[in-house]
């Protein structure tokens, strides 16, 4: 799959084509994921303090992010934030333009990569199909120099 700007390719093996996904497919399986995974919310939405929250003794902002585009896959999420202890989110729910409930995500665990904290663990729930979730699990970060020609459309199907 490759997701540039408003842009997303999809490439199955064994066939010998690219899938265009549209905006509206995006929020459909295995795709949506992927925008669940790479939303970015520095760039894409304008965040609000909504409210604060307390959960099982530990205390949360509410942040409000709103769409700062239209062509943004999500027009709203909420995001609860630990207050301290460098501010992990913890959860996400992400709403349609229509403000429905499409997909939760759980911050489930961290650890620490070359000195950083960073997400280990996440579980993405889906609200629109009963009992379908996600289980993600991130390891080995590690920075890598890239070529930038792996970044074009033309290149997905020779990636392996």
């Amino acid at each position: 799959m490759l997701k540039e700007n408003t842009n997303m390719w999809l490439y199955i093996p064994g066939t010998r084509r690219l899938i265009r996904v549209a905006p509206s497919q995006r929020l459909l399986g295995e795709i949506s994921n992927g925008d669940v995974v790479g939303a970015s919310f520095s760039n894409n939405y304008d965040a609000e303090i909504y409210g604060e929250e307390s959960i099982v003794g530990k205390e949360y902002w509410v942040l409000k992010l709103t769409a700062k585009y239209p062509s943004v896959t999500y027009s709203s999420v909420k995001v609860w934030m630990e207050k301290y202890a460098g501010n992990k989110p913890f959860k996400s729910e992400f709403y349609s333009r229509s403000k429905r409930l499409l997909k939760t995500a759980y911050y489930k665990e961290y650890k620490f990569y070359e000195g950083e904290l960073k997400l280990h663990k996440l579980l993405l729930v889906d609200a629109l199909m009963k009992d379908s979730y996600t289980w993600m699990r991130f390891d080995d970060y590690r920075l890598e120099v890239l070529d930038a020609a792996i970044f074009q459309k033309e290149s997905l199907g020779r990636l392996n």
